[in-house]
């Protein structure tokens, strides 16, 4: 069994047990990833060429709440390199009962080892964002900083509704 297959056999045994934890309360969030927006258009792959970002990152995820200010994220979606990525991790936040809502989503996400990243299997996740909600519906704007040269910093925007 190889290191992916182990990695995301373990994100989904983490998500199912989440799952399986919040079933009874149907408190949670489906969330729909739909874009992203890089600083830099392109980037250069393995022969030198320059390639266009994968501005179109579509996936699904589910975010259930853990206490009144922290949700457990995982799901999967198409990253910047046109790879499947899937993530786990912890949505902090504040002022959840409200309009607008501020926090960061961390944790570890897949995908980007042989990629112009040059990050590990599990890669490391930290997205500062605002939320949006109305009843059962929200939007997401996240914005992903580069800490490294190598990488692009990007905006995401997600929608989400309560199931």
């Amino acid at each position: 069994m190889s290191i992916k297959s182990i990695t995301a056999t373990m994100l989904l045994v983490t998500l199912l047990l989440v799952v399986s934890k919040q079933a009874y309360s149907f408190d949670g969030w489906l969330n729909i990833h739909i874009t992203a927006s890089h600083a830099k258009r392109t980037y250069m792959d393995k022969t030198g060429n320059n390639v266009e970002y994968n501005q179109n990152n579509f996936g699904l995820g589910v975010s259930l709440p853990y206490n009144s200010n922290i949700d457990v994220r995982a799901g999967f979606y198409d990253n910047s390199f046109n790879a499947t990525s899937v993530y786990a991790g912890a949505d902090l936040y504040v002022n959840p009962s409200r309009f607008v809502t501020v926090g960061v989503n961390t944790g570890v996400a897949t995908g980007y080892e042989n990629t112009p990243a040059h990050t590990s299997t599990l890669a490391p996740m930290l997205m500062p964002h605002i939320t949006f909600k109305m009843k059962n519906f929200r939007t997401e704007i996240g914005y992903v900083p580069s800490f490294d040269p190598k990488q692009v910093a990007f905006w995401t925007f997600s929608v989400g509704t309560r199931f």
